[in-house]
């Protein structure tokens, strides 16, 4: 498995979350591509192959932003984001 969805695993379990299957296809996802600028696209790519909902999505980006394993930076049209490594 990547570096960087194992270190944000080890600091999702660390921190007491649970591992939903869903939540871990969004942050394999955002790990694959390592800059999403439409969160709405991603969110219709994974919903073709996997049951996750629209705030599933939303409520794990938040998370991850929460917990230092992705930034939003602003662009011209949207925001977008970006995946680091958890300090």
């Amino acid at each position: 498995m990547n570096n960087k969805i194992e270190n944000i695993l080890t600091l999702l379990s660390r921190e007491g979350y649970l591992l939903s299957p869903q939540r871990l296809c969004i942050i394999k996802a955002l790990c694959e591509r390592e800059h999403v600028s439409d969160l709405e696209r991603l969110w219709i790519d994974l919903r073709e192959s996997h049951a996750v909902s629209w705030a599933t999505v939303h409520n794990t980006v938040r998370l991850l932003e929460s917990l230092g394993c992705l930034i939003k930076k602003q662009t011209y049209k949207q925001p977008a984001y970006c995946i680091v490594f958890p300090s």
